[in-house]
């Protein structure tokens, strides 16, 4: 028996914007970049049928859930992470900002005209898929590019 995984990468477009480009548009609904050093300068992103491809596999067990060293901030960045190895896309970006839960990190992504948001820990009625900004009473105010 092979001790290799095979993991599956399925075809996609990609298209590129500049960093500056994503911080304008969130910041005129009221979400800030995190420090003042860029740590891109293009963002690699995919339409909503490719991310529908890319998201599939980007969730991850909410056993290994533990307040002291893995938090939802692990979460959101396994799955940049793992998009940016498996798929060389830098476009799913982690973020932070208010949820029903208090201060909360998950991702965001830009599929070409707007943002939709990801929550990357399985333990939710609604990770693995997207979902819009302010939805499940998600409020991004601090954005990690």
């Amino acid at each position: 028996m092979s001790q290799f995984q095979v993991i599956h990468t399925p075809s996609i477009k990609k298209y590129y914007i500049k960093r500056d480009e994503i911080v304008k548009k969130l910041s005129s609904v009221g979400i800030e970049p995190y420090g003042k050093i860029p740590l891109f300068i293009d963002i690699c992103h995919t339409d909503l049928e490719g991310w529908g491809k890319v998201l599939r596999d980007l969730t991850f067990s909410s056993d290994l859930y533990d307040p002291r060293v893995y938090t939802c901030v692990n979460y959101a960045f396994a799955a940049f992470l793992e998009c940016s190895k498996r798929h060389k896309m830098n476009g799913l970006i982690p973020i932070f900002g208010m949820t029903d839960r208090g201060y909360h990190a998950f991702d965001i992504f830009y599929f070409g005209d707007w943002f939709m948001l990801f929550e990357p820990n399985d333990g939710f009625p609604f990770s693995g898929s997207a979902f819009e900004i302010g939805e499940y009473n998600y409020k991004p105010d601090t954005l990690l590019t």
